[in-house]
């Protein structure tokens, strides 16, 4: 019962704060990214200090000294919709590539909308070609893209086939792919209900850089065993 009721607080709270955070992002709506981007982090560190403070959900980085200069390609698992809020900040200023529904998110997804991230419609055979051409866009505003190759939260222990888009967006563009696994999906699993108090383990690989000559695929699959390695040896 206790439990329940600290979830059912940190919800209570989010929603609070989200809609404070949303006022400034609608006034700010026509302004640089830059502008828009900060109140964004404001909104990714609270949003990971309640879910500490509230439900006990900690964390721990590992290999944060392996991020390159410049923009690069963030491939992660994805468990939670808290690995979601950690990325602004572990990673340098960043967009996302995000499924279009999530823009149908109550508040959230208002925000969201007005954060321009890649929004993408999965079930679209051009969803490939539009990470591509607005990816490249992006990273040459210097901007970094953090995506989720499994293209879905997955429960630990599970896996998926890589999309490869990622691969190809940083092989297209020579940028560097810096790969994250993590077990967040322990403590806040799939779904609207937050499991437990604990710790959320992340772990920063070393820093990918895509030859010319490589195969996507070959690049892809290397990711994608990293990550499913590194993700197992975190449950």
């Amino acid at each position: 019962m206790l439990w329940r009721a600290r979830v059912l607080t940190f919800y209570t709270v989010i929603t609070i704060v989200t809609t404070l955070h949303l006022i400034p992002m609608l006034c700010l709506h026509w302004t640089r990214y830059s502008v828009r981007y900060r109140v964004a982090i404001s909104y990714a560190w609270s949003f990971i200090a309640l879910a500490k403070l509230i439900c006990g959900m900690r964390y721990e980085v590992e290999g944060i000294e392996n991020l390159p200069e410049g923009p690069a390609v963030v491939l992660a698992n994805h468990q939670s919709f808290w690995d979601n809020m950690i990325m602004p900040l572990l990673f340098p200023r960043q967009t996302w590539v995000v499924k279009k529904e999530l823009f149908d998110v109550p508040l959230f997804g208002l925000g969201l909308k007005i954060a321009d991230p890649i929004a993408v419609d999965r079930t679209k055979t051009t969803s490939v070609n539009q990470i591509i051409d607005d990816g490249t866009k992006k990273l040459k505003q210097g901007l970094w893209v953090v995506m989720f190759p499994e293209a879905t939260r997955l429960l630990p222990g599970k896996t998926v086939p890589f999309k490869a888009s990622g691969a190809k967006l940083a092989h297209t563009n020579m940028a560097p792919i810096v790969p994250m696994a993590h077990n967040a999906g322990l403590l806040w699993p799939k779904g609207f209900w937050i499991k437990r108090p604990g710790l959320i383990k992340i772990k920063i690989g070393k820093t990918i850089y895509p030859k010319p000559e490589q195969d996507v695929r070959e690049l892809n699959s290397y990711v994608e065993e990293w990550i499913n390695t590194t993700k197992e040896q975190l449950t």
